[in-house]
């Protein structure tokens, strides 16, 4: 794990609640690993990392909280599943890595993204200036598959 790996799931939890309500949520990182005073300056630089792609203030608690949904452990109704960096090694080294993110409902995939890394700045900034169109695509993939 990075600090890399909690500040995309943090992001990413943070994103799908702010836009679509509560979500349930599988993720790799554990909100456990950040408490304690040791691992206080490791979330400060998360909490910066995370309010820095937000464009906006967002507390410690908050990130905390964002990383902990990542903790459901359910096979059954709706859940987001996510891999924050996929290609640690890859991402370590500067080169190659993806953000993979799925919506599943009942064991049946509904949608999902793979964004790798040449590409993931440029979506930070799309999501910043619309947020609206993103959700709306969302909303429409998700449809869409349920139709199938």
């Amino acid at each position: 794990m990075t600090v890399a790996d909690f500040a995309v799931q943090a992001l990413v939890t943070t994103i799908l609640t702010d836009e679509l309500g509560p979500v349930a949520m599988i993720g790799e990182e554990g909100a456990d690993d950040l408490l304690g005073d040791e691992s206080a300056p490791l979330l400060r630089g998360i909490t910066g990392l995370v309010a820095d792609a937000l464009g906006r203030d967002i507390a410690p608690a908050a990130v905390l909280d964002a990383i902990a949904l990542g903790g459901h452990d359910t096979t059954t109704g709706q859940v987001w599943t996510l891999d924050p960096i996929d290609g640690t090694k890859g991402f370590l080294r500067g080169d190659q890595y993806a953000i993979a993110l799925a919506l599943i409902e009942d064991g049946a995939v509904l949608a999902r993204a793979l964004q790798q890394e040449s590409d993931i700045a440029e979506g930070l900034d799309l999501y910043q200036r619309n947020r609206v169109d993103r959700t709306a695509r969302i909303v429409e993939q998700s449809t869409q598959n349920r139709r199938l």
